[in-house]
């Protein structure tokens, strides 16, 4: 009976002290820490490389990055006011050239006209950054907000923008309204004297549809025109998927695409859309082609209107050879020796 009892105590003993235990002062105990995940970490050191305000780039729920040399481009998502920022930053002098963080508003609902005549009002959806050229400090960008309903049957429209930055100074231009039969995915390119170009890919579709808009270096507009893209004796010359591109004023630019040991090289008006010139199976030089030699475009550079580059070739075995190429605006093609 007195062991019993003396168990009693002991075992209730225990239990006061295991209840103790699990309800002692939590300030005793080590605070976690709390994990943030790498997105989060990396927004924070840009505020603090650029200076930016962290109350407002911790709001946005994306970013997009572009750059070349020492220019960068931070295109945002949106924050829950639909408002997308744009950042403007050089790398070197770690310095923000330009920001806005309510640069554009995508509406909640937008009034479309859609095909057929209908009428129709969509809610914003979502957003898509196109394409970012770096042009010296200029900068041009195409991106566009994505309106309509999830679904299979859905038909979606889109409000289509331009950016355009030099001088210090933002320019936005909202293009018209466009429903998902003309939208495709822009690009844009560094142009003739800081200037800029977009365009869209070919439309067999829809012909006359303006697929090319150019600006100058001071965010003029200086045409609009369709995609500069021919087919002739079996052979397509297309400037703006060319392996090289180069303008050579505001309105042509030389494309040069590589062959089986050839270049094919040939320009076009684009304002005009017309093809120039165009050279097919030009030999490079003393060049002897094999089918497993790797080639390659480099040191591209245009000055007292020629184009000169070099064609570097790297052989399976790892032997490497380079040939230089001048082009004139006229097409007169030459391999001068260094």
């Amino acid at each position: 009976m007195k062991y019993h009892k003396i168990y009693s105590i002991i075992t209730l003993s225990a239990l006061m002290l295991g209840f103790q235990a699990c309800s002692s002062d939590p300030e005793d105990e080590p605070t976690p820490k709390i994990m943030e995940d790498s997105y989060t970490v990396a927004r924070r050191e840009l505020c603090k490389r650029y200076n930016l305000p962290e109350d407002k780039i911790m709001s946005l729920n994306s970013f997009y990055c572009v750059g070349k040399d020492n220019i960068v481009v931070f295109f945002t998502g949106t924050n829950n006011l639909n408002e997308a920022s744009i950042i403007i930053c050089d790398t070197i002098v770690n310095k923000a050239l330009y920001s806005n963080f309510n640069q554009i508003q995508f509406h909640s609902n937008v009034d479309f006209s859609m095909p057929y005549g209908e009428k129709r009002t969509l809610p914003f959806n979502a957003f898509q950054v196109c394409g970012f050229a770096i042009n010296d400090n200029n900068v041009a960008g195409a991106y566009c907000g994505l309106y309509g309903e999830p679904g299979a049957t859905s038909q979606f429209a889109f409000l289509h923008f331009h950016l355009l930055y030099n001088n210090e100074k933002m320019t936005i231009v909202e293009l018209p309204q466009s429903t998902e039969t003309l939208f495709q995915r822009e690009r844009v390119k560094p142009w003739h004297n800081g200037g800029s170009i977009f365009y869209f890919g070919r439309d067999q579709e829809n012909p006359d549809f303006k697929q090319v808009t150019c600006y100058d270096s001071n965010s003029n507009l200086c045409y609009e025109a369709q995609y500069p893209y021919f087919y002739e004796d079996y052979t397509y010359y297309d400037l703006f998927n060319a392996a090289l591109v180069q303008p050579i004023s505001n309105d042509s630019g030389i494309g040069v695409e590589m062959g089986d040991g050839t270049l094919r090289l040939f320009a076009i008006n684009v304002m005009e859309h017309t093809l120039l010139w165009k050279k097919k199976d030009v030999v490079i030089d003393s060049y002897e082609h094999n089918t497993t030699d790797r080639a390659e475009l480099t040191n591209q550079a245009y000055k007292n209107d020629i184009l000169t580059f070099t064609v570097e070739v790297t052989t399976y075995g790892g032997s490497k050879m380079s040939y230089n190429v001048a082009v004139t605006a006229n097409g007169d093609v030459s391999f001068p020796k260094n």
